[in-house]
């Protein structure tokens, strides 16, 4: 059954001219076939929601909306007793704030942003969260694309750990490396503030996402532009002994690789010549996202990549990295 509807949520259907009220014999094979399994329940009672509108007196269709409903408010009470046992300190990472009404407002409104500038994201088989931290994307993203495979991929063992205690995808799912995701295996990657805190291993993730992907597939990336580094360097939240402007790169914080202690800006020129190493760069929206990040919105490029080079690279960074942190922790032997 293919469907096409609004996700955003079951108001967003009602008296939506474009979608079509679903074929009922075809809706119920699909509603029986995926009736214990929570990821369609949100596009089930979006489809049911049509029929009722359609003829207000169809007992079967509003039972199953009450049906879906109540699953679906179940399910947000399971989310909200997972996100008041996290760690404060996490939370603050990801979100900025401890609260969770913001936390499932940006979530759900990157996952928006995703379906609209991602190509064909609806019909992608095998969806990447690259940098999934606490799942604020993938929770609503993954209801909104039940039929997907997603695989959410992070470094940071705190966030996997209660990524994978929420239950939004099998725990298997998640993992610390992508050494294991096959070539061109991957349909639509979002990696959302991770090139923000990126320096020496820059291209070697790159050039993984583009081995990841497939043939025709998107990804979706941040960064931090140069107008931002002006911004902040104005207000007086970037030190004065920094560079006057972010001409090509600019490194700031004593974090290491991957850490929001480090921070990362690009001139966007640079940014895109980065990226044509290795993409089609079908997009660029400077401060874009929530009028912070930039994003830029890419598609595999057949190049040859000398990725042997790229990956010692990446491990004489990685082994540089260990060094500094024994050093810094004492771990002496």
């Amino acid at each position: 059954m293919t469907i096409e509807t609004s996700w955003s949520g079951p108001e967003a259907a009602k008296g939506s001219p474009t979608n079509e009220i679903p074929e009922l014999a075809s809706l119920l094979a699909f509603s029986e076939e995926h009736r214990d399994d929570p990821r369609f329940g949100l596009t089930l009672e979006i489809l049911w929601q049509q029929v009722l509108d359609a003829d207000p007196g169809h007992d079967e269709a509003r039972a199953r909306v009450e049906r879906y409903a109540a699953r679906r408010e179940a399910l947000d009470a399971r989310h909200a007793e997972w996100f008041a046992a996290l760690p404060s300190f996490l939370v603050k990472k990801v979100n900025g704030s401890k609260d969770r009404a913001p936390f499932l407002r940006v979530g759900q409104s990157v996952a928006q942003l995703l379906a609209a500038e991602i190509p064909n994201l609806a019909g992608a088989r095998h969806v990447l969260d690259f940098g999934v931290g606490l799942s604020r994307v993938l929770w609503p993203l993954s209801q909104a694309l039940p039929e997907a495979v997603f695989t959410g991929f992070d470094v940071d063992p705190g966030m996997l750990h209660h990524s994978r205690s929420l239950g939004t995808l099998p725990p298997d799912r998640f993992v610390h490396t992508t050494r294991n995701i096959p070539d061109g295996s991957v349909d639509a990657t979002y990696v959302i503030s991770v090139f923000t805190h990126l320096g020496d291993t820059t291209d070697y993730w790159l050039s993984e996402i583009h081995r990841m992907l497939s043939p025709r597939g998107h990804a979706f990336v941040t960064y931090h532009d140069e107008t931002l580094y002006a911004d902040l360097r104005a207000k007086g939240e970037i030190p004065r002994a920094t560079p006057a402007t972010c001409v090509e790169r600019v490194l700031l914080g004593p974090g290491v690789e991957g850490s929001t202690q480090l921070a990362t800006f690009y001139s966007t020129a640079h940014w895109e010549t980065l990226l044509r190493r290795f993409f089609v760069v079908e997009k660029t929206a400077p401060r874009g996202l929530h009028g912070n990040q930039s994003y830029s919105v890419v598609r595999k490029r057949d190049v040859e990549i000398d990725r042997a080079t790229l990956r010692a690279e990446y491990l004489g960074a990685l082994e540089d990295e260990l060094f500094r942190l024994r050093e810094a922790k004492k771990l002496l032997f």
